[in-house]
C-alpha cells in the first residue's frame, strides 16, 4: 500500500479562542494528524468510491425500505469527494471536539450498523451528512464533552435545519442502537491497526467487580443491558443478604439454629450467637 501523505496543517482550518466550540490550539487533548485520522478517512472514501461503482452498474436508483428518511441526508457542497476532503473533515472535527482516536474507531461501526439497519448506500450525494451526523452521534455517546448542533454545523459548513433533520433520521434508521460491545470495537480496531499501523488501546471486558463508571469508559465498553443485569444483580444479592440474616433471627427467637441458613457474619464467627 502507498505511503499515506502528511496532512499540511496549515491548510487545515485552526480554532480560534473566540468561539467557545474551538479548542485552543495549545489544547493537550487536542489529536494530532495521525494514521488512525488517515485509516478512517480512507476507508470513507473507499465505501464512497465502491458505492458510486455500484450505482452507476444500476439501471435505476436503489429502492430503499425507509426512503424518506435516507432522502433527508441527500446533501452535496458541489465539490469533487477525495482522500483529501474527508481527511481535513475527520481530523477538523477531531481537533475542535477533542475526540479521542478510539473513537473514531466506533465511527466506523456506526457507519457499518446504519448501513446493515437501513440499507442505505452512501454516496457522493449524501456521504456529508451520513459522516458529519456520524461523527456528533459517536462523540456525543463516548466523549466528555459535547455542543450544540449549531456549533457542529459551523465546524462542518453544513446548515443547522440539515443536522437537526438528518440526526433524527439516523438514529430513527440505527434504531438508537448506540452501544459498541467490546468484541465488536476490537474487531474494527484490528482491522485498522493491521491494515494502517495505527496505535489503539485494546478494549477488555470488565469483570461485574468494576465500577459502573468505568464501565462506560472505551477501554470497556458495555451496553445497557450488561449496566442493568449488573445492577439487578447487585440488588438481588443484597436483598438475599436481609432474607438470610432475617431467618437467622427467627430462628434464634425460636430457639433454633438452621446452619444452612446462617448469614455471612456468621459463619465467619461462628461461635458467635445474636443476643
Amino acid at each position: 500500500m502507498s505511503k499515506v501523505p502528511a496532512i499540511a496543517i496549515d491548510q487545515v482550518e485552526k480554532p480560534s479562542h473566540s468561539n467557545n466550540y474551538m479548542l485552543p490550539l495549545d489544547s493537550p487533548r487536542s489529536p494530532r494528524p495521525n494514521k488512525t485520522v488517515d485509516a478512517v478517512a480512507l476507508i470513507m472514501e473507499r465505501i464512497i468510491m465502491s458505492n458510486e461503482k455500484y450505482l452507476q452498474s444500476l439501471q435505476q436508483p436503489p429502492q430503499y425500505k425507509f426512503p424518506r428518511l435516507i432522502q433527508t441526508f441527500t446533501y452535496t457542497d458541489k465539490q469533487d469527494v477525495n482522500f483529501e476532503k474527508l481527511r481535513k473533515m475527520v481530523y477538523n472535527f477531531s481537533y475542535r471536539t477533542r475526540l479521542r482516536n478510539e473513537t473514531l474507531v466506533g465511527a466506523i461501526v456506526y457507519l457499518d450498523r446504519i448501513v446493515q439497519r437501513s440499507g442505505i448506500v452512501i454516496s457522493k450525494e449524501n456521504y456529508l451528512l451520513v459522516v458529519a451526523t456520524t461523527l456528533i452521534t459517536i462523540q456525543k455517546i463516548y466523549d466528555d464533552f459535547h455542543y450544540a448542533l449549531k456549533d457542529y454545523a459551523v465546524v462542518f459548513g453544513i446548515p443547522v435545519q440539515h443536522l437537526i433533520k438528518a440526526e433524527h433520521a439516523y438514529l430513527k434508521l440505527i434504531r438508537y442502537d448506540l452501544m459498541v460491545e467490546p468484541d465488536e470495537y476490537n474487531q474494527y480496531r484490528e482491522y485498522i491497526v493491521m491494515k494502517f499501523e495505527a496505535t489503539l488501546r485494546v478494549s477488555a471486558p470488565l469483570s461485574p467487580n468494576e465500577s459502573l463508571l468505568h464501565k462506560f469508559e472505551l477501554r470497556g465498553i458495555a451496553s445497557i443491558k450488561d449496566v442493568g443485569e449488573f445492577m439487578l444483580s447487585t440488588i438481588g444479592k443484597q436483598q438475599k443478604r436481609e432474607q438470610d440474616d432475617e431467618e437467622c433471627v427467627r430462628n434464634e427467637l425460636q430457639g433454633g439454629r438452621d446452619n444452612s441458613n446462617q448469614s455471612a457474619v456468621e459463619k465467619l464467627l461462628p461461635g458467635q450467637r445474636f443476643e
